[in-house]
């Protein structure tokens, strides 16, 4: 039990550090932050070549999920 959660910790503790980077309140991304803010959530939600680049990621990771679901169950 204690390895699973040492594994769990090792896989997850870089994405927390990316969401505590991420609030990080200076002009550029830091860790520890030394202010809290949400201009990086802003600045991204706001900016429409950012939300494009998302829905393109999301749109390709749906058709690649499908398709790779169809291959797999034909494979098996």
């Amino acid at each position: 039990m204690a390895f699973v959660a040492l594994v769990m910790f090792y896989l997850l503790f870089p994405s927390l550090v990316v969401i505590v980077m991420s609030s990080s309140g200076g002009p550029s991304l830091q860790f520890p932050p030394s202010t809290l803010s949400l201009q990086w959530y802003r600045s991204f939600f706001y900016n429409p070549s950012w939300t494009d680049a998302a829905a393109t990621s999301v749109q390709i990771g749906v058709a690649v999920a499908f398709l790779s679901t169809f291959v797999g169950t034909l494979a098996a």
